[in-house]
């Protein structure tokens, strides 16, 4: 992360896509700690066949990811639209942004015009990050299942509530 001028807190995405696991596959196929599809993973850099995949090892996806989330962030030029593409997909985002004719992650979720995943995601990953900052800072007695439990939360409230004070 430190290599591409990303703080290192954006490490909570691979916590929400993988929980830390660099095995772990979806069942849309996107595998590893950051969950890569097959296509994004080429164009990163990184090596899939039948006997290798790049997507496993920690330092190469992690380079990858890093490289992947600061072209996210400089094409839309907002980390929230950036991590709702690293979740729908680049062109899913550009489509809610022309039909909704506004670059607010919030509205575009507010008129469903982003998929309800990526809609869940993006507080997903913030919630995760302001519980792991404020583990980090000594402020909070949380342990790891319960940073799991308020990542996977589907109360939009409470997460926007924990999320507004930062």
């Amino acid at each position: 992360m430190k290599q591409n001028d990303l703080p290192p807190e954006l490490l909570a995405v691979a916590f929400v896509e993988s929980e830390f696991v660099p095995d772990a596959v979806s069942p849309k196929g996107a595998t590893g700690l950051w969950q890569f599809m097959p296509v994004t993973a080429t164009h990163y850099g990184l090596m899939l066949n039948p006997l290798h995949d790049d997507r496993t090892n920690l330092e190469k996806s992690t380079s990858a990811a890093a490289r992947y989330l600061t072209d996210l962030h400089a094409r839309f030029g907002d980390w929230l639209l950036a991590l709702a593409a690293y979740n729908a997909g680049e062109d899913q985002v550009v489509s809610a942004i022309a039909r909704g004719r506004t670059r607010d992650f919030w509205a575009l979720s507010r008129i469903r015009l982003l998929p309800e995943e990526t809609r869940e995601y993006v507080p997903k990953v913030l919630a995760a990050l302001h519980l792991w900052k404020e583990i980090v800072a000594g402020s909070a007695d949380v342990e790891a299942p319960a940073i799991k439990e308020a990542a996977s939360s589907r109360h939009e409230t409470w997460v926007c509530a924990v999320t507004s004070r930062n």
